[in-house]
C-alpha cells in the first residue's frame, strides 16, 4: 500500500514538473524528437539570430529548430555535411510539435538572404523571408513551409531536382543564377 501511494505521489510530482511551463514543455518535445531521430548528433534549438547563425554553420548540428520568430541581420549560411539515421540530411525546423508530431506553432525567420551549401537541406514548417541561393544538391521545402522570396540555384540540375511537398509554398520565383 505504501509503495502504491509513493508511486502515485512520484508520478504526480513529475507530471506537475513537466506541465509547469509550456515553452519548456515544447523544448522538451523538440529535444525528444531529436533524441529519437539521431543518437549521434543533437539539435541546435535556438531563439535568436546569433544562435541560428551558429546552428546552421559547419559547426552546428543536422537539425536547427527555432522556438520563436527570429530576425538575422546578415546572410544566413547553411554549410557542412551532416547525417541523420546514416543518410546525408540537414533540416531547419521552423515549428514546434506535440507528442503526436502535429505542428502546434510555426515561426518566421527573416534574413536578407540564405546561402545553402549543405547537401539535402530542407526547410520544414514556418516561413523564411528572404532570397535563397542554393549551391548544394537536394534542397527541398516540406511540411507547410513557406519561402517569401526568390530561390536561385547554381545549376539547372539542382533546380530540376528541387522538391516541394503539397503543403509547401513559394511566394517568389525559382531560377538558375
Amino acid at each position: 500500500m505504501k509503495k502504491n501511494i509513493f508511486l502515485m505521489v512520484a508520478i504526480a510530482v513529475v507530471s506537475l514538473a513537466f506541465t509547469g511551463c509550456s515553452k519548456k514543455a515544447e523544448e522538451a518535445k523538440v529535444v525528444a524528437e531529436v533524441k529519437e531521430a539521431d543518437v549521434v548528433t543533437t539539435a541546435s534549438i535556438v531563439d535568436n539570430g546569433e544562435a541560428l547563425l551558429k546552428a546552421v554553420s559547419a559547426d552546428g548540428a543536422w537539425l536547427a529548430a527555432t522556438l520563436n520568430d527570429v530576425v538575422v541581420n546578415e546572410t544566413l549560411v547553411v554549410e557542412g555535411e551532416f547525417t541523420n539515421r546514416d543518410v546525408v540530411d540537414r533540416k531547419l525546423a521552423l515549428y514546434t510539435q506535440d507528442e503526436n508530431r502535429v505542428i502546434t506553432e510555426q515561426y518566421t525567420v527573416t534574413a536578407p538572404k540564405m546561402i545553402v551549401k549543405s547537401p539535402n537541406f530542407r526547410i520544414t514548417g514556418g516561413t523564411f523571408k528572404g532570397d535563397i541561393y542554393v549551391e548544394a544538391d537536394g534542397f527541398s521545402l516540406d511540411k507547410s513551409s513557406t519561402v517569401e522570396g526568390d530561390i536561385y540555384f547554381s545549376t539547372q540540375a539542382q533546380l530540376d531536382a528541387f522538391t516541394m511537398d503539397e503543403t509547401a509554398k513559394l511566394v517568389g520565383n525559382k531560377s538558375v543564377k
